[in-house]
């Protein structure tokens, strides 16, 4: 992928919520519910956004910029299924991985242009997660190569 992507509001703010280490946003991934408190850490976290927002995005295409691609997420059905339900058919989808950090990306391209879209850690028991940790064939785990 060549030049920078469009980075989504959404990708935006769960990079804030989960990779800012402030300890108080991880109420936003534990409680599903539309409470008082989401909506409080919710506007929390536009404010960082509009306060830091340009530190925010330098960030992320660092981090992009030394992630490598994880091609085994196209064997697992289930996963893809998700994907394309929230966010079509339309693309081709790609999901990068910094080891480093334990960031996961997932991109879609259309055309010569392309976004991020969402971003998680790697060390969740999601699926997204597990497979960033998968031993590759021939017992090579994805830190090896």
């Amino acid at each position: 992928m060549s030049g920078r992507p469009f980075l989504t509001r959404h990708i935006l703010q769960r990079y804030v919520e989960r990779f800012s280490g402030e300890k108080k946003y991880k109420h936003l991934d534990k409680c599903k519910k539309d409470c008082s408190r989401c909506k409080e850490l919710m506007l929390d976290v536009e404010e960082h956004l509009y306060f830091k927002g340009r530190k925010v995005r330098k960030e992320i295409f660092k981090l992009i910029d030394e992630s490598v691609e994880l091609k085994s997420y196209r064997n697992f059905p289930h996963f893809m299924e998700r994907i394309y339900e929230k966010y079509g058919y339309n693309g081709i989808y790609s999901v990068l991985h910094h080891k480093k950090k334990g960031i996961l990306f997932i991109l879609i391209s259309s055309g010569s242009s392309y976004k991020a879209i969402t971003c998680h850690d790697n060390k969740g028991s999601s699926l997204l997660s597990q497979l960033s940790r998968k031993t590759k064939k021939f017992g090579k785990r994805s830190d090896d190569v």
